[in-house]
């Protein structure tokens, strides 16, 4: 399942461009590797701040839940939530 998740700007940022230095950026890429996902951006290389702070990360269905609850209490994560499956209109 797909779990979306917004950060907080700097955040973002630091996680798309390993050059920019903010410590929560680290420790949350740790925690979402020790969580056994990947935080991938959703606009990739994008720096306006309406578009930067959204990532996805790909978890296994009986997971997903308690993985977006433990990113969503993470500081830096203005948000998470398992995104719902598409239906057709």
């Amino acid at each position: 399942m797909e779990i979306s998740v917004q950060l907080r700007p700097d955040v973002a940022l630091a996680l798309q461009d390993e050059t920019v230095g903010a410590p929560e950026a680290e420790e949350l890429r740790r925690r979402a590797e020790e969580l056994g996902v990947e935080l991938q951006p959703v606009h990739p290389g994008e720096t306006d701040p309406l578009l930067a702070p959204y990532f996805y990360a790909l978890a296994p269905d009986s997971e997903a839940q308690r993985i977006a609850a433990e990113l969503a209490a993470f500081p830096g994560v203005e948000g998470a939530y398992v995104k719902p499956a598409a239906e057709p209109p």
